[in-house]
């Protein structure tokens, strides 16, 4: 393998996840991608799919073993990740794992010649012009916020691994309240001004994990994992400070709260009606309006 290979200015460790129970092929595979990647990659030693799928971070996955079952896992995880099955494969094989996502099928021992090199290297870039093609199709270009497309694909996924943890999660739902009046006495500009706001709000009252969208015009959402009920109330006051802090138009808002109880499962589409709901209430009431 050629290891000169120009270093990119500013270059960040690319994160490679090995999925290999035998201690002695993983270190293979790690050695393999650091002779490939520069500058060495951050090694990340996994035994299964389902537990990488559960920490959203690798940039590489490179694993020797695909099971039938697990193709649900690699779609979900191919959408943002490179992935290249290392096996003695049939082209029939090889053709059905490509389908479900699979960056690229190589005999185990093409980790030895520069065949893993150039398929580790030209699956990165395919995978980063994917993600950024996938980023910008589900973005919403206003507010840099998920769009209600990408909301909605992004937090099932995550709904279904909290379910499959029997973890709890509290799904907000946020209307910015009088837009029709910031556009009408100060002019759109305002208004998209107050969208901004509120957003920027989010993700500093809202952890870097959780999945914020704006799904309506004026219609916000945020599903915060390993939540709870109590949590709201601090999630709630940390929105109010912020939008308190801002110099821009007044901006105000309603919040509703839907509660994703581990022991009682609930669809996607439950808690943002729950949700919605619970907002429209508090909109009614006067309450719960962060200023």
């Amino acid at each position: 393998m050629s290891l000169n290979r120009p270093v990119p200015k500013n270059a960040e460790p690319v994160r490679v996840a090995i999925v290999e129970r035998d201690a002695r092929r993983a270190r293979a595979l790690a050695h393999a991608a650091s002779l490939v990647l520069t500058p060495a990659p951050v090694i990340l030693a996994k035994v299964s799919l389902a537990e990488l799928e559960s920490e959203h971070g690798a940039d590489l996955v490179v694993l020797t073993q695909l099971g039938v079952s697990e193709r649900s896992v690699v779609t979900r995880l191919a959408r943002d990740t490179a992935m290249l099955l290392l096996a003695d494969a049939s082209e029939e094989s090889a053709r059905r794992f490509v389908e479900w996502g699979i960056q690229d099928v190589l005999p185990f021992s093409s980790i030895e010649g520069e065949d893993f090199g150039r398929a580790v290297r030209l699956g990165l870039v395919r995978s980063r012009r994917e993600r950024e093609l996938r980023r910008m199709a589900l973005v919403d270009e206003l507010t840099r916020l998920y769009n209600r497309r990408g909301f909605l694909l992004v937090a099932q996924e995550r709904l279904a691994s909290l379910l499959r943890r029997k973890a709890p999660a509290v799904l907000a739902y946020l209307d910015l309240d009088g837009m029709k009046r910031i556009n009408d006495t100060f002019g759109h500009e305002a208004g998209d001004r107050a969208l901004v706001t509120l957003a920027d709000a989010m993700r500093r009252s809202f952890r870097a994990s959780d999945v914020l969208g704006r799904i309506g015009g004026d219609e916000f959402v945020a599903l915060a994992e390993d939540a709870s009920r109590a949590d709201t109330l601090l999630m709630e006051a940390r929105l109010r400070r912020r939008l308190s802090e801002t110099v821009a138009e007044s901006v105000e808002t309603s919040v509703g709260w839907a509660i994703l109880d581990p022991e009682r499962p609930a669809s996607l589409q439950e808690l943002l009606g729950a949700a919605d709901r619970s907002m429209y209430l508090a909109k009614r009431r006067g309450r719960f309006r962060v200023v």
